[in-house]
């Protein structure tokens, strides 16, 4: 400390701490333009104790240092470029979401075609959707409370509107039972023709399809017959029957029938 003058550093208040006084001697002085230290500390290179700070590299009046030219010096750094970190935009990768909720969807879809559903699938795709949902609520949330939410949902818009469309559709299809239908409808032409060779007296032979739909056994004779798709039903078995005539139990065989388009029939056998 010098005479008459007691440094400014020293007023400061004291929760500043040692962090206020390493951006002063640091940022505020070390890293300025070299015509600003020219002007106000000199060439000499600036050390970081507080003392020399006070002594050494203010303007010198008559021998000793001034709280105005210290004051001179600090207002000066508001010239200094303003160093800014932009936080990066949020992005969640909204078209991999998307994508993963098509073939979930996809793959219900595909679970449910069948008379008592494919519960192989079913059991399968069932939990995929609940780990989907999940992890799209976690992110959701977190995305709201984080700052600039705004901006992160027009920026991740497939994110958050189009998995719920997905959802809202697949559930709204297998509530009025649209793949069963779309599937039969697929399969028809070859159900069809299976029929009439049938009609016919032609031998079934081994039959690992019929249209789309796999085959665990057939059985029935030329006016009706029936046969139960692989892997239907829980404690169920399902398949599909041909009754061009007459009642449906003329297959001579256990079960229930509901009728779907022409002459035929979903069959059910309970196997409790």
């Amino acid at each position: 400390m010098t005479d008459g003058f007691s440094c400014p550093l020293e007023r400061l208040p004291k929760r500043l701490g040692d962090d206020l006084v390493l951006v002063l001697t640091g940022v505020l002085v070390d890293q300025a333009p070299p015509a600003w230290r020219s002007a106000h500390v000199g060439h000499q290179p600036f050390p970081t104790p507080v003392g020399d700070f006070c002594t050494k590299h203010t303007h010198e009046y008559g021998g000793f240092a001034t709280s105005d030219s210290y004051d001179h010096a600090v207002d000066a750094t508001n010239d200094l470029p303003d160093v800014h970190h932009p936080r990066a935009p949020i992005d969640v990768k909204g078209g991999a979401w998307v994508t993963v909720a098509v073939l979930l969807g996809f793959g219900m879809m595909y679970a449910t075609s069948a008379p008592g559903w494919h519960y192989a699938w079913f059991m399968l795709v069932g939990p995929g959707w609940l780990l989907f949902g999940a992890g799209w609520l976690i992110v959701l949330g977190v995305l709201l409370v984080m700052p600039g939410r705004l901006v992160a949902l027009r920026r991740n818009w497939p994110f958050w509107a189009v998995p719920p469309l997905i959802v809202v559709l697949v559930a709204s299809l297998v509530y009025v039972g649209a793949p069963v239908k779309m599937r039969f409808e697929l399969s028809r032409a070859d159900l069809d023709h299976f029929a009439k060779t049938m009609s016919e007296g032609t031998p079934p032979g081994k039959r690992n399809w019929i249209g789309l739909y796999p085959v665990e056994y057939l059985e029935g004779s030329p006016g009706a017959f029936g046969f139960m798709i692989d892997d239907t039903g829980f404690f169920t078995s399902y398949g599909l029957a041909w009754v061009p005539n007459g009642d449906p139990y003329d297959i001579d065989g256990p079960g229930t029938y509901e009728h779907i388009d022409g002459p035929w029939y979903i069959w059910e056998i309970s196997d409790w």
